[in-house]
């Protein structure tokens, strides 16, 4: 009974609960899962080029995945394990900003209510870059809190890197920049802070950081600006597609909302429902309703003008859920029986998200969990090996598949993704001088490397590489390999 009471403790809860969910959310997938996500792979195989951008994003999920798989000598565990990372460092700095309003066992409750979400636990697997925006999100804005209230100089320039990491890992990190601002604008103390330097040496550093990624845009006539706008205009939505955008955003909160009522009681239900104006805590109330609601009403606004919008976008948004909902209820109204029953309710639900991917896993197939990507790339190593009678210098083509090719060999080949321009571009000339592995799900991607590159496709070759869930439908997808043959130099004309 003792030690029963010890952990519900909220520090000590708040810390079993960082290492449990550490420690299950990756053991599963890297037990489990035969390949990598298709985000995380690509991220690696970004960052192994050290370049400052590609065609969808800025440059540092990349970066990051490649360091963090390198240092644990690229396995799956790596990537698996920075997901959870990410996760539990959104948890802590969620925390440290409820701090600023709350006591510590709502606090920890106002935090840990984030793991009730889809978001940060059925499918935070797979690292990207919307996983490290979960992170950078709560992290920014603490540091934003911390610099509005002492004023220091260092906390406003650690508030400027932060702001660029931001965009450095995606454009939509300026989302969260310009709730800042406006939070910046309307919030009184904050308006005060402009009268220092504060607020100019955020800007200033950011502005810094950022301009590189800038130029290279330039330099790039704003590829990725145009990826995004290819997406967005993929398809024409219905007139109601508004109210489809505003019900995939708003749905997320129901659960966390139901998990705290339930562990509340009817007081709970009495309190959030029937005294919905005596705000417990109203600082905490505005500043968590603002970050909270500004996007969601942000998302559906433009997507009355923007006929695709996706909810994925949405993954760091609801960082401030939790501070929002317990904002309604007293300190003493969360009793140490209290923080006990919602404590049950989020580990018992996270558990139910990890026992339900393990059954999805074994009861469905499908492509990210159980694509035999190890003997995919030994296959096409094998096959390069014996067309050429050489080591593959780089693969070429579809691009979850050729980054498999590489990540999942020892010598880790240079990667072209054929969609991507900027890769076609920049190893155009590598490949004509040395040729390359290829690899496509239709004949017709064929006809088009042979358009965008002066080499000599050979040796196409259909191959199959199927795969199934225990309880799941086979699947065979429609794969080929092929050789691209260097340029053969002129003969020397005669003098």
């Amino acid at each position: 009974m003792q030690n029963e009471k010890t952990l519900f403790t909220p520090k000590r809860f708040f810390v079993f609960f960082l290492i449990f969910n550490t420690t299950i959310a990756t053991l599963i997938p890297t037990l489990l899962y035969r390949v990598l996500p298709l985000d995380t792979v690509e991220a690696v195989i970004w960052g192994q080029r050290f370049t400052l951008g590609n065609y969808k994003h800025p440059p540092l999920s990349g970066w990051l995945a490649n360091a963090f798989s390198a240092l644990f000598g690229h396995a799956d565990f790596a990537m698996y394990f920075l997901s959870q990372l990410c996760v539990a460092v959104s948890y802590y700095f969620i925390y440290r900003i409820a701090r600023e309003f709350f006591s510590e066992r709502k606090s920890v409750l106002a935090s840990l209510l984030l793991a009730i979400t889809f978001f940060y636990s059925f499918d935070s697997a797979k690292f990207n870059v919307n996983i490290l925006h979960l992170a950078l999100w709560p992290m920014t804005t603490f540091v934003f809190l911390r610099a509005v209230k002492n004023d220091r100089w260092y906390s406003w320039i650690t508030l400027g890197i932060l702001a660029a990491l931001c965009l450095w890992c995606k454009l939509f990190g300026g989302l969260l920049l310009l709730m800042l601002a406006l939070l910046t604008l309307l919030w009184r103390e904050a308006r005060s802070r402009f009268s220092g330097i504060g607020p100019y040496l955020t800007a200033m550093v950011t502005l810094i950081l950022f301009a590189p990624y800038v130029i290279w845009l330039y330099r790039t006539d704003f590829l990725p600006l145009t990826y995004i706008a290819d997406r967005v205009h993929e398809d024409q939505n219905p007139f109601w597609f508004p109210l489809e955008i505003l019900f995939f955003f708003v749905v997320p909160l129901l659960a966390p909302l139901a998990a705290m009522l339930i562990a509340g009681g009817k007081e709970a239900f009495f309190r959030f429902f029937c005294r919905k104006w005596q705000i417990a805590n109203r600082p905490a109330f505005r500043f968590a309703g603002f970050l909270l609601f500004f996007p969601i009403v942000f998302f559906t606004v433009l997507s009355v003008f923007v006929p695709k919008i996706d909810p994925m976008w949405g993954y760091p948004i609801y960082f401030m859920l939790g501070v929002f909902f317990l904002a309604f209820q007293e300190e003493e109204f969360w009793t140490a029986q209290r923080f006990k029953r919602l404590a049950l309710i989020i580990v018992a639900v996270v558990l139910a998200f990890q026992i339900g991917d393990v059954v999805y896993f074994f009861t469905t197939t499908r492509q990210s969990g159980h694509f035999p990507a190890h003997e995919f790339a030994q296959a096409a190593g094998k096959f390069y090996k014996e067309k050429t009678g050489k080591a593959m210098p780089g693969v070429c083509g579809t691009m979850w598949f050729a980054c498999l090719i590489s990540h999942y060999q020892e010598s880790r080949p240079l990667v072209c993704i054929q969609e991507d321009p900027l890769d076609v571009m920049r190893y155009h000339g590598k490949i004509e001088r040395e040729g390359a592995m290829y690899i496509c799900h239709k004949q017709q991607e064929l006809q088009e490397m042979r358009q965008l590159m002066d080499v000599d496709v050979t040796d196409v070759t259909q191959v199959h590489f199927p795969y199934k869930a225990y309880w799941g439908k086979t699947k065979d997808p429609q794969l080929y390999f092929a050789i691209l043959r260097p340029r053969t130099p002129r003969a020397a004309e005669s003098k």
